[in-house]
């Protein structure tokens, strides 16, 4: 069966076998229901617009009675009925497929918890994991995603959190974007957008949204940082830029002790990663970095071959040669079984096809064994005398960041610090121990969770987080890498050391306006961006296909 078919063969055999009469009364009855007037933008469409939904519509469920980590768990075609999400109340393409999607969701379900795998305990109304984007020729283009940031939603690089009544701050800022460049940093106090005095309410959340997608926005501000709370102004003009993955790096020095801190947001692409932070991993290796503290806690996952670049450059030396994770798909994908998948041509980062046996390679060619998707340390990293790693984690820590905390878990001592939105909170990571490699179909990019991480202790069922061992609240009032930082101070106390001894790396390290008065308040965080918390892709130059190309 063609996966994209907007009709299965055996149906469409039966429906060429009808009479002439009833081709008429077909006919009468397609063109007086033409003729009417539909509030639907996709029933004034023609067929063939209507057919490509279905169509679509088909073969995301066909995809995931393939490839879906649990496709056993869902109803077979006939009961599922994938083309009764195409109704005349259907306003809006994309929501068609992502009602699809979020039904097939709900069908797996966690025998610990009783609840679905994909239960989205921060959204009930969406999966989990599975989501669908619209591609774009940017999307479509991997060697510009690596270098330029493609987040339509954050072109000025900013994103917010209120902290207080009318109290917004910048939770973080990307230093090659615009607001980097300007000088904005975390901590910084907002006072007016655009001449708008700030609030923190529902009318001006939506003034915010909307001025941020205005060609430049105008923003006044208090930094405190420097010593001074003079209100400042600021026009920045959106335009894209190279991700900068660090947002902060120090080194510390605790009772002649090295102690290096990362601020990571996002897992990019290998290579992007490797320039801003190989650098940081060079100088920490210089001045012998014993304990090393790995500030994740905006970090929603990424790319998997740059956690394992990561990885292998903290690992102990112990672990050289040993395995890092595998990777665990359904039985037909392990089996050869998924034949949907010769639909997905097998490319490298610039397009280019690889060919096997004078045809081009698709993802069917691919060996999902366990035993392929196996990853091991490689030799020795920068970094491979370090005696702790602390992680600082939230309940937004996912996917690729998951993915390397427990990987090196077996190897290592891990402490994890979690912070959380209000006090006295426990906290656990997102809880999203699976991948994906993206799919095409039409116009559309079909993310699935197709496999299972597992570390070298065969640990993977973390699906509701991995637990912190110390859980304190966030505070976006201090700068990323301050001692004062609740994280620092609990990392410092954990460690056995008091805040009273550290050397200062610069006077400007000092404690702002914290949140000690404002404990009854949540803090409403604003990201910004369009991409879904949790991604963790699997890129197809990672892929392991059974024979080398002739090509390649």
């Amino acid at each position: 069966m063609n996966p994209q078919s907007p009709i299965p063969p055996n149906l469409m055999g039966i429906m060429i076998k009808k009479s002439g009469l009833q081709w008429i009364i077909l006919f009468l009855i397609t063109f007086a229901l033409t003729q009417c007037k539909k509030q639907d933008r996709f029933v004034d469409k023609p067929n063939s617009e209507k057919d490509q939904v279905l169509s679509t519509l088909d073969s995301i469920y066909f995809y995931a009675k393939q490839i879906y980590l649990w496709n056993d768990q869902l109803p077979e075609h006939i009961q599922f009925n994938p083309r009764k999400f195409y109704t005349t109340q259907s306003k809006e393409e994309m929501d068609i497929y992502k009602r699809e999607l979020f039904e097939l969701s709900q069908y797996a379900l966690n025998p610990v918890s009783g609840r679905p795998y994909e239960y989205n305990e921060q959204n009930l109304s969406l999966p989990k994991y599975s989501t669908l984007l619209q591609l774009s020729s940017k999307d479509n283009n991997s060697a510009k995603q690596s270098t330029i940031s493609v987040d339509a939603n954050n072109k000025f690089g900013l994103s917010f959190v209120a902290v207080g009544e009318d109290d917004l701050r910048l939770l973080y800022v990307d230093k090659n974007s615009p607001a980097g460049m300007a000088g904005l940093v975390r901590s910084d106090k907002i006072v007016r957008i655009n001449n708008a005095t700030v609030q923190t309410n529902n009318t001006f959340t939506n003034f915010l949204s909307d001025a941020l997608k205005n060609p430049f926005v105008d923003i006044e501000f208090q930094n405190f940082t420097d010593g001074r709370s003079a209100i400042q102004k600021v026009r920045l003009t959106g335009r894209p830029y190279e991700p900068n993955p660090v947002l902060a790096y120090r080194k510390l020095n605790i009772n002649s002790r090295e102690v290096g801190y990362i601020a990571y947001l996002n897992f990019t692409e290998e290579n992007n990663t490797r320039k801003y932070l190989e650098p940081i991993l060079y100088s920490f290796a210089n001045a012998d970095i014993k304990d090393l503290i790995i500030d994740l806690r905006y970090n929603g996952g990424g790319f998997q071959n740059t956690c394992k670049y990561i990885a292998n450059q903290i690992a102990p030396a112990n672990a050289r040669g040993k395995v890092m994770f595998s990777e665990h798909y359904n039985k037909l994908m392990q089996q050869r079984g998924a034949t949907i998948l010769t639909q997905q041509p097998l490319e490298d980062e610039f397009e280019y096809p690889f060919y096997l046996d004078g045809r081009i390679a698709t993802l069917f060619d691919i060996d999902y064994s366990v035993e392929n998707n196996t990853s091991y340390f490689a030799s020795d990293g920068l970094l491979n005398g370090l005696q702790t790693i602390y992680f600082i984690v939230s309940n937004r820590t996912a996917s690729s960041s998951e993915l390397l905390i427990n990987s090196l878990k077996p190897y290592i001592n891990v402490v994890l610090i979690g912070v959380s939105d209000r006090p006295n909170q426990p906290v656990k990571t997102y809880g999203k121990p699976v991948g994906f490699i993206d799919l095409h179909i039409n116009r559309f990019a079909l993310f699935l969770p197709m496999y299972q991480t597992k570390n070298a202790i065969q640990y993977g069922d973390f699906f509701d987080g991995l637990p912190s061992d110390y859980s304190v609240l966030d505070d976006p009032t201090i700068a990323f890498g301050d001692v004062q930082d609740p994280t620092i101070i609990t990392m410092m106390k954990h460690a056995g050391l008091t805040a009273n001894t550290i050397l200062l790396p610069n006077k400007m390290m000092q404690r702002n306006q914290g949140l000690a008065k404002k404990k009854d308040f949540t803090l409403k965080y604003f990201y910004n961006s369009i991409y879904p918390i949790g991604s963790m892709i699997k890129t197809k130059r990672e892929i392991k296909i059974k024979s080398k190309p002739s090509n390649y």
